[in-house]
């Protein structure tokens, strides 16, 4: 029921004339869009909060990626999905964090969504580094759903990860 009313909520957030939109043209598993992205910080709290956990991931700090995911993530990538921040840290956390301590990640375009207590973040990033003695190329496309709790912090509530392969002359 609460995914539904989540739901609900940023559909009819982007119902609104008054929705909130700022762009960032910043450059500077596919585990590809776990992005600590090399660009001005960003303006808005929630964006503030991905950047954040794109960092834990990079730096492998299991407790930073705790303290932005709310316990009831939904986490799709690849065509699967983790539905809490529990079946996340047991299904692959630990990879996510390998795979993003080896590569670099530019930001090439942010969009951000803001209605009341719900923000919506997306964001495209280059990745090029290693992975378990693999070339990494991608262009992935990050989007995350956050929800401002009670207490007034923004939690990451959804996350969806795709990328594809880029050839080096892109």
């Amino acid at each position: 029921m609460k995914k539904i009313v989540l739901t609900a909520l940023l559909a009819g957030s982007f119902a609104f004339a008054g929705v909130a939109r700022a762009d960032h043209n910043d450059s500077g598993h596919d585990h590809s869009g776990h992005a600590p992205a090399e660009h001005a910080a960003s303006s808005s709290a929630p964006a503030k909060v991905v950047d954040a956990f794109a960092v834990g991931l990079a730096s492998g700090n299991e407790k930073l990626v705790d303290k932005f995911l709310a316990p009831d993530v939904l986490i799709a990538e690849s065509g699967g999905a983790e539905r809490s921040l529990d079946e996340y840290r047991k299904a692959h956390l630990g990879a996510d964090m390998a795979f993003m301590a080896g590569v670099k990640t530019t930001l090439l375009k942010r969009d951000e969504y803001l209605s009341g207590d719900i923000a919506v973040i997306v964001s495209e990033n280059e990745m090029k580094g290693a992975y378990k003695s693999m070339p990494i190329h991608l262009r992935s496309m990050e989007t995350m759903v956050l929800r401002k709790t009670e207490q007034g912090d923004w939690r990451i509530q959804h996350i969806h990860w795709s990328s594809k392969e880029m050839a080096d002359a892109d």
